[in-house]
C-alpha cells in the first residue's frame, strides 16, 4: 500500500484550507475615528486642567520655602554682625557705607553692604517669586532696628530688643520708587501704611524675627491688596494692626 502517497494527498488537500483559515485569522487594522480622537483630546485637556493648579501650587510652595530660607539666613547674618560688633546693630538704611546695603539697584549695591561678608550670595537677597525686574533686592529691615526715625525710638544695640520673638527684622517689600529705599517704616497707632509688604506668595509675604524664626503671613483684608503706593491710609485694617503688633515698640 502506498501510504506515502496517501499522506501526500491528504496534506495537499488540506493546505489550501489551512492557508485560507490563516488569512481569515489575521485581524484587519483600521485608524482611529474622528470621534475617538476628539474623546482622547478631551480627556488630555481635562487632566491638564486638573494637574496644572497642583503643579503651580507645588512650585509656589517651593519658592515660599526658599524665600523663608532667605530671610532666615539674612537674620542670622544680622545677628552675627551684632555679636561680632559689641551688640551694635547694622544700619537698616540704604544710603551708603556703612549700611547693610548701599543705595542703588544693582548686585554691587548688595555686595558693598555690611552684611555681604556674612551672606555673600546676591540671590539670597531676592525672593524667587519676585518676577519684578525693577527691584534687585526684595527684603528690607524694620526701621526700629537702627533705621529711620518713624518710631518713637530706634534701637542701636541688640540688647535693647526686649522681645525678640515679637520684633520683626526682615520683611518682603515692594517700593515703587525703583528699589527698596532705606528701612521698612511701621507707624503706630494709626491706619497709615507708610511702607507695605510685597504680595508675592498667594497674597502674603515672608517675615523674620530677632530671635531667628521666620513665618509666612497672608493678608486677610481685601483692601490691603489694593495698595499700590506708600502712605496709603486704610482704617481698621487687621493686616496693619498685626504688623504694628510685631514692630518691636
Amino acid at each position: 500500500m502506498n501510504f506515502g502517497g496517501q499522506r501526500k494527498s491528504r496534506l495537499s488537500a488540506s493546505s489550501p484550507a489551512r492557508i485560507k483559515q490563516t488569512k481569515q485569522s489575521i485581524p484587519s487594522h483600521r485608524g482611529f475615528t474622528l470621534i475617538e480622537i476628539l474623546v482622547v483630546i478631551t480627556i488630555v485637556v481635562v487632566l491638564l486642567a486638573l494637574l496644572l493648579p497642583v503643579v503651580s501650587a507645588a512650585r509656589e510652595n517651593a519658592r515660599r520655602a526658599s524665600c523663608l530660607s532667605n530671610v532666615r539666613q539674612l537674620t542670622a547674618a544680622w545677628l552675627a554682625y551684632s555679636i561680632t560688633n559689641n551688640s551694635d546693630l547694622v544700619s537698616a538704611n540704604t544710603g551708603g557705607p556703612p549700611d547693610w546695603v548701599t543705595a542703588g539697584n544693582l548686585d554691587a549695591n548688595i555686595s558693598n553692604g555690611l552684611l555681604y561678608s556674612y551672606v555673600n550670595n546676591c540671590n539670597t537677597y531676592r525672593c524667587p517669586s519676585d518676577s519684578n525686574l525693577i527691584n534687585d533686592r526684595t527684603y528690607s529691615i524694620n526701621c526700629v532696628l537702627n533705621g529711620e526715625n518713624y518710631a518713637p525710638k530706634t534701637f542701636t544695640h541688640l540688647t535693647q530688643v526686649i522681645h525678640p520673638s515679637d520684633t520683626f527684622v526682615f520683611v518682603e517689600e515692594f517700593d515703587t520708587r525703583g528699589f527698596n529705599e532705606n528701612s521698612f517704616a511701621v507707624v503706630k497707632p494709626g491706619s497709615n501704611w507708610v511702607d507695605y509688604p510685597a504680595k508675592l506668595h498667594h497674597n502674603g509675604y515672608t517675615i523674620s524675627f530677632a530671635d531667628g524664626h521666620a513665618l509666612y503671613h497672608q493678608y486677610v483684608d481685601p483692601r490691603t491688596l489694593t495698595i499700590d503706593s506708600p502712605n496709603t491710609n486704610i482704617p481698621n485694617d487687621p493686616d496693619l494692626t498685626w504688623l504694628q503688633s510685631v514692630a518691636g515698640y
